[in-house]
Order: C-alpha cells, then structure tokens, then sequence
C-alpha cells in the first residue's frame, strides 16, 4: 500500500475536496420504510473537519448523490462548498477553485471509487481509504496516490486533515 505523503507535499494544500459515499460515510446506505435513507458518520471525521475550518483550511464536498442528511451533517461541521448530484468531479473541483485562486495541484482529494478516478489525475495529493474500489487502489498504487490506513467513515478523512494540518503548523491537539 502506498504512503502518506511527504509533510513538504502536505504542506503546499490549500484545499481539502473529498466525496462523502464511502468516504466520510462506511457507504452503506440505510433504506426506512418511508422510503428515507440513513448515513452514518464518524465524529472524529466530524472533529477534524471542524479545525480544518477553524484553522483556515477550504473544504469542500463533492458527492454523486443527493441526500438531506449529508447537506445537514457538512451544514453542522461548518463546511460551506457542498456540492450534490455531481457527475462530472473534476469539472465541479474546477469550478470551486477558479473563484478563490487555487490551483487544482494545490488540492488534496479523498475519493473511493471510479467516479473519483479524473479528479485524482488533477490534484496534487490523492488519498483514499483502505476498503476503496480495486480500481482505485490500483490507481493510487501505480500513481503514488495515498492509501489511507481507516475504512471510509471509520477516520479515513480526520487522518488526512490531520496530517495536513500538522504539517501546516496548524493542529491544535487541545481546544
């Protein structure tokens, strides 16, 4: 499995973009018989991504499905560019960093599976959890990409923000 990225390359991000399915979430999705869906998330996910905000780091969500519970949860968490029933990602992540001067290079982005395959071919750090698609590992294995050592929705995400953080001098471990 492929490493974490050197703290010099973690320090350069000046965006953290991520998919949520799979991700921020075990991508299990939990059907009522109203005909609702259920997610789950972590809070140490949660945690992270609101220091991450705190300490001035841009987030934003771009996710395939639309689904109230995720607007609510990122609404919560602080995270303010969200962006559902995407089908095109690279083109959304595009559009999010033209307006704020941030070249794609200068993004990270956790993705799990084959929708999130053209965004990792434009961000300067890609990143997965362990349990992503074959075709992703496949991707991150031949390309550098990171394999994070969590599941998605199990801390994948708050390993990422952390380690950026930290080598941004920018994790607080109190408070």
């Amino acid at each position: 499995m492929t490493q974490r990225p050197a703290p010099e390359q973690l320090a350069r991000v000046r965006m953290l973009a991520f998919d949520v399915d799979g991700v921020l979430t075990d991508a299990r999705l939990s059907y009522d018989d109203g005909g609702g869906t259920a997610h789950s998330f972590h809070v140490r996910d949660g945690l992270a991504l609101v220091r991450a905000v705190k300490a001035g780091l841009p987030l934003a969500a771009i996710s395939g499905r639309r689904a109230v519970q995720v607007a609510r949860r990122l609404r919560e968490l602080r995270v303010h560019q969200v962006r559902q029933g995407v089908d095109d990602k690279d083109a959304c992540l595009r559009s999010l960093c033209g307006p704020r001067g941030v070249d794609p290079a200068d993004v990270a982005y956790i993705g799990d599976d084959v929708v999130d395959l053209p965004v990792f071919r434009i961000v300067g750090v890609s990143a997965c959890p362990c349990d992503a698609d074959p075709a992703v590992l496949r991707f991150m294995e031949a390309h550098g990409g990171w394999v994070i050592p969590h599941k998605g929705g199990r801390g994948a995400v708050r390993e990422v923000v952390e380690a950026i953080l930290r080598a941004q001098g920018r994790w607080q471990e109190e408070g």
